[in-house]
């Protein structure tokens, strides 16, 4: 029982660390509840963080806007 417990419990900790990334909360929970609660915090420390996604974004969005400054200074 208390092995059971820790297993929901380490799956939970994986599913909070999960909803800050790519991953999220359900995904993590489910691939630890799974697999187990060890390979689904190293699956979820694996996946992209928001913030990082977003940084990405960001600097694609500044690169577009570059480009496109460049483009229409040549014509």
């Amino acid at each position: 029982m208390q092995v059971l417990l820790l297993w929901i419990l380490f799956s939970c900790i994986a599913g909070i660390i999960g909803s800050y990334r790519k991953i999220g909360f359900s995904g993590a929970l489910l691939v630890s509840l799974i697999g187990s609660p060890v390979f689904g915090i190293i699956f979820t420390l694996l996946s992209s963080s928001n913030s990082s996604i977003r940084h990405h974004h960001q600097m694609l969005m500044e690169r577009r806007k570059q480009a496109e400054t460049v483009l229409s200074d040549e014509k």
